[in-house]
C-alpha cells in the first residue's frame, strides 16, 4: 500500500520444517502486555506449525519497529520461509489517521492555500524521514537474526 514501508524476502533453508518452527520458538517470547519479554529472546509474538507473526525484541519504542509475517513451506532442499515485513497494523491505523487528518485540513474552505499545505507536507516528511530511521535499520536487523537462526550462510 502507499506510504507503508513494506519489504517482502524468501529464505531457503537446509532445516525442515518442524526445525525451524523450533528454531523460533526458542527465539521467541510470547506477547505479555504487562511485562517485558527476556533480553534473551530474539523475537516477540507467536509461532505456528507453519508460520510465525513476530517482530524483533528492543528495549526501547520504535512505532516503524517491523512487523514479519512468516509463512514456512517444507521442500525437497528444506524449507522455504516466506517473509513479509511491514508495519504493526496499529501503527497502520495511526498512521492513516494522522494523514486523513491532515488531508482534511488542506480543504477547510478558506484561508491560505499555502498555510493548508504546510502540516500535510510536514506530515509526509516526518513519515519519510522516520521509515529511513526506524524502519529500515531494523529490517536489516530482522533479516540478519532470521539468516542466522535458519542458519543460511
Amino acid at each position: 500500500m502507499f506510504g507503508i514501508p513494506y519489504e517482502k524476502v524468501t529464505f531457503q533453508s537446509e532445516l525442515d520444517q518442524s526445525e525451524i518452527v523450533a528454531r523460533l520458538g526458542k527465539a521467541t517470547s510470547r506477547f505479555l502486555w504487562y511485562k517485558f519479554p527476556p533480553k534473551e529472546k530474539d523475537f516477540v509474538g507467536n509461532i505456528f506449525t507453519d508460520g510465525f507473526r513476530i517482530y524483533r525484541n528492543i528495549r526501547n519504542r520504535n512505532t516503524y519497529l517491523p512487523f514479519l509475517l512468516g509463512k514456512i513451506n517444507g521442500n525437497e532442499k528444506g524449507s522455504q520461509v516466506d517473509v513479509v515485513m511491514t508495519l504493526h497494523p496499529v501503527a497502520v491505523l495511526i498512521m492513516a489517521g494522522i494523514f486523513l487528518f491532515t488531508f482534511r485540513v488542506l480543504f477547510i474552505p478558506g484561508g491560505d492555500e499555502g498555510a493548508r499545505f504546510i502540516p500535510f507536507s510536514m506530515a509526509i516528511i516526518f513519515h519519510l524521514a522516520m521509515c529511513l530511521v526506524g524502519f529500515n535499520p531494523e529490517v536489516s536487523r530482522a533479516k540478519k537474526l532470521l539468516q542466522e537462526i535458519l542458519e543460511i550462510k
